[in-house]
């Protein structure tokens, strides 16, 4: 079969003229047969070991198809002339049905199903067509985006909610207003008019916005309605919005401004408002025009409440009077004195805001019925110490400054930390009202010589006797007597509740019921002696704050030694503490001399 076709190379002919296929055995291959067969590409006979594949050919044999028959074709000799030109052997040219792949038949070769079309059917190799893929989609039942774009706004809206609205975030909003100017059913002209209005006042379009009340634009455009106008009053809108009620009862959202917590004081223009929200009163007012109450900030979570002091209906003189005040107080910076987060002025107001404390001393001394724990004790005197040292730092120079209002209302507790709240803040603006003494809450708390002589002013010495009763409240609560028994007992003379109406009670009667206590420890001994001193009824006799400052510091750090030595079984402060010099034994019980004024002796 082989030599009776020479120029053709094991190829099936594609048209059979008889109308029939003669597939011929394939030829042997021999050392002839791969010569005139081989391949014009040029592929190695030894391949790398692949480990997808377990096959290592040595050669690469041609490819060859069934030879047809050319008994029953009539155009064989003709084609074959044509292919055979005289001169020239038909076995030096190249094959024409020689196959251009050299890929091995042993490679596995893999299946592709190939669609059905005409003159190809899958069935004849073996493969059968797969099922065509039936695509299902499934569109989304929300709104279509065009839709999504027209309510984008209400998403922006829902974002302003709890925050202080500025003018970028004002300005965000002019995309969305002539898509809503169109849907409201505004004319060309009027929405090009009304967009470049909204475009010049962002708040007040904002405002109409957030009101739903987009159809109002051309109308504020034609009067004219700007941002420098807020805010505005119900008969402003009356011709111009739908619900005139609504837009004036939402316009300080637009109003407000950020109020920094950073100590600094802000003035606050006309059209502008503070981002407060006010959570309730705290306490009734105890002079006219003022005003505590618990506020949150726009923005934050209400649970986050801080405390405001307000005064209202000031005139500039006094506004100006209160700022100064104000400024001077937060330039205090120690531990044991409060801050002032943030003061502002808005119109004829003037506001100071603080963190809220846990309770003040009063109310922790109240509910104390009987002698408290060990640790309530310590921490009682340890407050002594933190009070003394916050007065005694605003008495000192260069500040000399007086508090004027020293009592257990004043001190706040924040946990373990004691601190003195805000003082010299509005007790003396100017052309304020004349308040009495026993119209005064301080009143019980006042020195003698402030009462005997009606002084208006008071000295940093009556702040020392004002501090006295406050200490000796403390050490009444810690031997036992609460804070209503006290009382009871300073009016049974019919004196009153003042300290001053009774100093010779208090100096012959309850000093020495405290200092025969015999439950009273060595260190409420020490402080009951602190007491005595500040309290003393001739001014001139009276300890400064600032020269007891140092002693009681003393004796604090003393008591912190001891308490560290305690926790090794010596207890120093259950009894006098004695240093032994080389030649006599001092009794360090009194721990300092009043009559000399000598420091306290160190403890080693």
């Amino acid at each position: 079969m082989a030599n009776r076709y020479p120029n053709l190379h094991s190829a099936p002919s594609l048209l059979d003229l008889s109308g029939g296929w003669e597939e011929s055995p394939r030829p042997q291959s021999s050392s002839s047969a791969s010569t005139s067969s081989t391949s014009r590409s040029i592929t190695p006979t030894q391949y790398a070991q692949s480990p997808m594949s377990s096959w290592t050919p040595q050669s690469t044999p041609t490819v060859k198809s069934p030879q047809p028959s050319h008994s029953s074709n009539p155009w064989f000799a003709y084609t074959a002339a044509k292919r055979s030109p005289s001169g020239g052997t038909p076995e030096s040219r190249t094959p024409q049905y020689t196959s251009r792949s050299t890929t091995p038949v042993q490679a596995p070769q893999p299946l592709r199903p190939n669609n059905a079309i005409a003159g190809f059917n899958n069935s004849n190799y073996g493969v059968s067509s797969p099922e065509p893929i039936q695509r299902v989609f499934e569109y989304p039942t929300s709104s279509t985006p065009s839709q999504n774009r027209q309510n984008a706004y209400l998403l922006d809206l829902q974002s302003l909610e709890r925050t202080v609205i500025t003018k970028h975030m004002a300005q965000s909003f002019l995309h969305h207003y002539p898509s809503l100017l169109v849907r409201v059913g505004v004319s060309q002209e009027s929405k090009n008019n009304a967009y470049n209005w909204a475009c010049r006042n962002p708040f007040v379009a904002l405002l109409f916005l957030m009101c739903e009340d987009v159809a109002a634009f051309p109308r504020a455009s034609f009067y004219m309605l700007t941002d420098d106008q807020l805010p505005f009053q119900e008969e402003d809108l009356e011709r111009i919005a739908a619900k005139p009620k609504k837009i004036v009862e939402t316009q300080w959202r637009v109003m407000a401004r950020k109020l920094p917590r950073n100590g600094q004081h802000f003035e606050f223009k006309k059209n502008e408002r503070t981002p407060i929200l006010s959570q309730g009163i705290v306490k009734d007012s105890e002079s006219p025009g003022q005003v505590v109450d618990r506020v949150s900030w726009l923005g934050e979570s209400e649970s986050i409440v801080y405390v405001r002091k307000s005064y209202r209906e000031l005139r500039p003189t006094q506004q100006e009077s209160l700022v100064k005040q104000i400024l001077s107080f937060n330039r205090f910076d120690h531990p044991n004195l409060a801050k002032i987060l943030c003061s502002y002025a808005e119109r004829s107001t003037v506001a100071f805001i603080t963190m809220p404390a846990q309770c003040n001393l009063d109310d922790f001394l109240r509910p104390i019925q009987r002698i408290p724990d060990a640790t309530t004790s310590r921490q009682l005197l340890s407050w002594v110490n933190d009070i003394i040292q916050a007065v005694a730092f605003i008495h000192s120079p260069p500040r000399k400054i007086t508090h004027r209002s020293i009592r257990p209302q004043k001190i706040l507790i924040y946990g373990s930390r004691v601190v003195l709240s805000v003082f010299g803040v509005g007790d003396e603006l100017e052309d304020s009202p004349a308040k009495s003494h026993a119209a005064d809450p301080s009143f019980v708390y006042a020195a003698p010589e402030v009462i005997r002589n009606q002084e208006r002013k008071s000295t940093r010495l009556a702040d020392a006797f004002s501090l006295g009763c406050v200490f000796l409240c403390m050490l009444a609560v810690l031997r036992g007597y609460s804070l209503d028994t006290f009382d009871n007992w300073r009016r049974k003379n019919g004196s009153g509740l003042s300290f001053h109406a009774n100093m010779d009670l208090i100096r012959n009667d309850f000093f020495n019921r405290l200092r025969m206590n015999k439950d009273s420890t060595t260190a409420e001994r020490h402080a009951l002696k602190f007491v005595e001193d500040l309290m003393a009824e001739d001014p001139k006799k009276r300890w400064r704050v600032r020269d007891v400052a140092p002693r009681v510091q003393e004796w604090h750090d003393s008591r912190q030694v001891s308490k560290r030595r305690s926790l090794d079984g010596i207890d120093l402060e259950a009894r006098n503490i004695t240093v032994r010099t080389s030649s006599m034994q001092v009794n360090t019980s009194p721990w300092y001399d009043r009559t000399a004024r000598r420091t306290f002796a160190s403890v080693t």
